[in-house]
């Protein structure tokens, strides 16, 4: 494999890579009451807003009762958590995000539109040498 085709392999391989980062997703907020939101969103992560203002990231939520149940998400542990509804103040769910999607593609395909002429540019000098 040549130089150059390694360069391009790279590129093409960051350009198909964008489509899997979290910077394509976003938090929403929900103005619903909480059953709704657990009812319609349950299988999407949540960012729960508690009454002293903290947050806390919950997977795999459910509402028991009058309380809120999920995976705490912890770096890279979870942790069972109860949420007494009381105590929330809002909830926001996580959800894709088109314009960010789109931006990141067309940015990631411009590094490599660019780069790619760049090789074809450094490869017609070594072919037509200058004076």
């Amino acid at each position: 494999m040549t130089d150059r085709t390694r360069r391009l392999a790279t590129f093409a391989l960051a350009l198909a890579c964008t489509s899997h980062l979290s910077a394509c997703t976003e938090w929403a907020p929900r103005t619903q009451p909480v059953p709704d939101v657990v009812t319609s969103d349950g299988d999407r992560q949540m960012r729960v807003t508690l009454q002293d203002g903290s947050t806390v990231s919950l997977s795999q939520v459910r509402l028991v009762a009058d309380t809120l149940e999920g995976l705490s998400i912890r770096g890279t542990d979870t942790v069972p958590t109860r949420i007494a509804q009381d105590r929330i103040a809002g909830i926001e769910v996580k959800q894709a995000a088109p314009a960010a999607t789109f931006t990141l593609v067309l940015g990631t395909a411009a590094v490599v539109v660019g780069g790619a002429a760049l090789v074809v540019s450094q490869s017609m000098e070594s072919f037509w040498p200058g004076p």
